[in-house]
């Protein structure tokens, strides 16, 4: 028996091929270092596949509903693609975020990326989310992200490097941090 798309499932398969061009083309833009013009690309996908996920995700709000009044829900193939597209999206604009100086934001759509996968890890969200706290001195939060990080990828040399970058940068502040108490209570701290 051959299965019947339904007009909600063909909608969903066009949104998630339109979503996967902006991501490509946002992936293009990215290359050229045109990081304002990939955001860009990159935020359209979430308007093409944002409640399209299986009632089971908190994002399904809007999941057509059938006659009888069940839902239509997606193939699991459909939900893990989109899953998937939009953490790649998040991470990407968490990239270009960080190159384009605003850690806030990097660290908020590494933030949004976690929510999605729950309690998945994903090493390049963990990395850029420590780079970002890194950048607006919040040495606390930044170590443990980025020694999660290389627990997944202990090979990477990139995450390496910052994780030395990180231990200077914070000896650095620490000194400069007891210098200013010293300050503070003349020198008898």
């Amino acid at each position: 028996m051959e299965a019947v798309s339904s007009p909600s499932s063909e909608r969903a398969v066009e949104n998630i091929k339109e979503a996967t061009k902006f991501k490509e083309e946002g992936n293009e833009l990215f290359k050229q270092k045109e990081y304002k013009k990939a955001i860009r690309k990159y935020r359209t996908v979430f308007a093409y596949v944002n409640g399209l996920l299986d009632s089971s995700h908190e994002l399904a709000q809007y999941t057509a509903k059938k006659a009888d009044g069940e839902a239509d829900l997606l193939t699991k193939t459909q939900s893990e693609t989109i899953k998937a597209l939009k953490v790649s999206c998040y991470s990407n604009l968490a990239q270009c975020y960080l190159f384009l100086n605003k850690p806030e934001q990097c660290i908020k759509c590494c933030s949004d990326a976690e929510k999605i996968l729950k309690d998945e890890s994903n090493a390049k969200i963990l990395y850029r989310k420590g780079q970002a706290y890194m950048m607006v001195t919040d040495f606390e939060k930044a170590k443990p992200c980025l020694v999660s990080a290389i627990k997944l990828e202990p090979n990477n040399k990139s995450m390496r490097n910052t994780l030395e970058e990180f231990k200077i940068k914070y000896k650095e502040w620490s000194k400069a941090e007891n210098e200013k108490q010293k300050d503070l209570f003349g020198g008898k701290f």
